[in-house]
């Protein structure tokens, strides 16, 4: 069962078989302000899947909210409507907070971001100047670094990711970061060969990024909460 499935059992066994859950999923991008709907007396979980670390609310006195894991759990104190925004690892979320009457609120919100578009797997017009097969594991995910292209404005990493336990890997959950120096750097785009890998096969993917020198880069990436990186050294960029 998935995390919104056993929080819409536990909800409709809380409130009684009357009184259903409601339950919504969000899809969102850096230029999304999502509307969430809350209710004086009940509590709103908002469900992400990268933890998120800090909100900055825009009346922070009516509202009581606590972090508990992926999970945000907010409470309003009196009957306004605010603007929040939620920072995780990897994103910003933009919402505008209505308290309103306990019929249609929210009791759980399931957060995603917006995927990148899947485009066929190609490489651009350049050389390829470094290829390897290290690979660096944790959390049982195993990223590997296959290839590094590059072109005048970008380079590109294609890189394969493999789900130890025999599961398979949907593109829509992966999150990919790339550090330079420990600066983030801004992705140009992200390819995937395909929506989603099966328990033997990787998920191929090839991200598009323009590098601030020619230092070297860690990539990392994140599905649901389990995480693993590798480095790719200077001289593979040069």
């Amino acid at each position: 069962m998935t995390s919104a499935g056993r929080w819409l059992v536990l909800l409709a066994l809380g409130f009684g078989l009357k009184a259903l859950a409601v339950v919504r999923t969000l899809t969102m991008d850096e230029d999304s302000m999502a509307v969430i709907h809350l209710a004086m007396g009940r509590s709103t979980v908002l469900h992400f899947h990268e933890k998120p670390t800090k909100v900055v609310a825009g009346n922070q006195n009516y509202f009581n909210i606590e972090f508990t894991g992926n999970d945000l759990t907010i409470q309003p104190l009196g009957p306004i409507t605010s603007n929040l925004f939620a920072y995780g690892e990897y994103h910003r979320y933009g919402f505008i907070l209505r308290v309103g009457g306990s019929e249609g609120y929210d009791d759980l919100v399931d957060i995603r971001w917006k995927s990148s578009t899947l485009i066929p797997l190609r490489a651009p017009s350049a050389p390829v100047i470094h290829e390897e097969n290290k690979l660096v594991s944790s959390k049982n995910l195993k990223l590997g670094l296959t290839k590094v292209l590059h072109k005048k404005g970008f380079h590109a990493f294609e890189v394969t990711i493999q789900d130890k336990d025999g599961r398979g890997i949907e593109a829509r959950n992966v999150e990919f970061r790339i550090t330079q120096r420990e600066k983030l750097l801004p992705l140009k785009e992200v390819a995937f060969e395909k929506e989603k890998s099966d328990s033997k096969d990787p998920l191929k993917a090839r991200v598009f990024v323009t590098l601030s020198d020619k230092s070297g880069v860690t990539i990392k990436v994140a599905i649901q909460g389990r995480t693993a990186k590798l480095t790719v050294p200077r001289s593979a960029l040069e």
